[in-house]
């Protein structure tokens, strides 16, 4: 078998994400949907970025957050993704790799410039994303270094690779690599209205190719078309090794064949920003998971680092994660 340098070679946007803060009144002028995340092109991009105030630049992507946390915590972490030569191409890169997780994938030469999301943060906490892809989406399966991928425990994918075929194909390639060599495969859904447009793939990879699954309340409802998320959560069950759904305010329920853990969470101070949530709670999560802790203690870990992110503005931890694990679990 193959020698296993990392536990965790995520694949994603490489994105620089630009946070501002807005009112409601702002979303609906915009005709943005709160909570939600949309497609822009280039052009809305520089129009709603000249509409708002100053904003906070930093390194984002749903993938590369969850990667970046899982360095923080001391885990070993690759990821793949593509940026362009510029400016915001260097920041990503500087970003990601100043935690301490690895990253090489060329930069391109040439075609649109590095992916950028604007994160509208309401007063109520609620992050509303408008996200122009760029660079990122021209990832194909040229770019994918399979000996990294190889060399991982697990390979985590982010939902959002499956707006576009390029991308997608080079998730499956890795997926087809890592499970050659012994290796977990991880999803993310990423978002609601991606669960929307890729239903019938997503049913067909939580079913055939996923070991874990990440999705919060919204995502899983969606998936399933159920009524409620207890209703989806009884149809997820048993379909992937281990399925972590987030709820919020109410923690997160871990599902693994007829196991059920309920996860309190864990409140750090006043909620800021949600943005990054999620991917820190994956980080938390696939950091114990890939040491061999319990499910309960993975999902405890899961849930400290969300409630760390959350208390301020931006997607990736600006204190300890090491310290906060030490200080709060042991």
């Amino acid at each position: 078998m193959t020698t296993k340098c990392f536990d965790v070679v995520g694949i994603g946007n490489a994105i620089v994400d630009v946070l501002v803060q807005a009112d409601d009144r702002f979303l609906g002028d915009h005709g943005l949907t709160k909570g939600t995340m949309a497609l822009i092109d280039e052009q809305q991009a520089e129009r709603l970025y000249a509409s708002v105030g100053p904003g906070l630049e930093t390194s984002g992507g749903s993938a590369a957050n969850t990667l970046a946390g899982i360095a923080q915590l001391g885990g070993r972490a690759g990821f793949i993704g593509r940026v362009r030569d510029d400016q915001l191409g260097a920041i990503f890169s500087h970003d990601i790799r100043s935690v301490g997780a690895h990253f090489d994938t060329p930069a391109a030469r040439s075609g649109p410039s590095t992916a950028r999301c604007l994160i509208l943060v309401t007063p109520d906490a609620q992050r509303t994303m408008c996200t122009y892809l760029g660079a990122s989406v021209g990832l194909d399966p040229t770019d994918l270094d399979l000996t990294l991928v190889s060399q991982a425990r697990l390979l985590y994918l982010e939902g959002y690779l499956w707006d576009s075929e390029e991308a997608k194909r080079a998730f499956l390639a890795a997926a087809e690599a890592i499970r050659a060599t012994g290796g977990e495969v991880a999803l993310s859904l990423s978002d609601a209205f991606c669960v929307e447009r890729h239903r019938d793939s997503f049913l067909e990879l939580v079913d055939g190719h996923v070991d874990l699954l990440f999705a919060n309340e919204m995502e899983i409802t969606a998936l399933y078309r159920a009524n409620s998320f207890e209703e989806a959560a009884d149809q997820v069950r048993g379909r992937c090794k281990v399925a972590a759904l987030t709820r919020s305010e109410q923690g997160s329920l871990i599902l693994s064949g007829d196991t059920t853990i309920q996860v309190e969470p864990v409140v750090l101070g006043n909620l800021v920003d949600t943005t990054g949530a999620g991917d820190l709670y994956a980080a938390g999560f696939l950091y114990g998971y890939t040491r061999g802790e319990p499910l309960e203690r993975c999902g405890q870990l899961g849930s400290l680092c969300a409630g760390a992110v959350v208390t301020q503005l931006g997607p990736r931890p600006q204190g300890s994660l090491k310290d906060l694990v030490a200080s709060h679990l042991g």
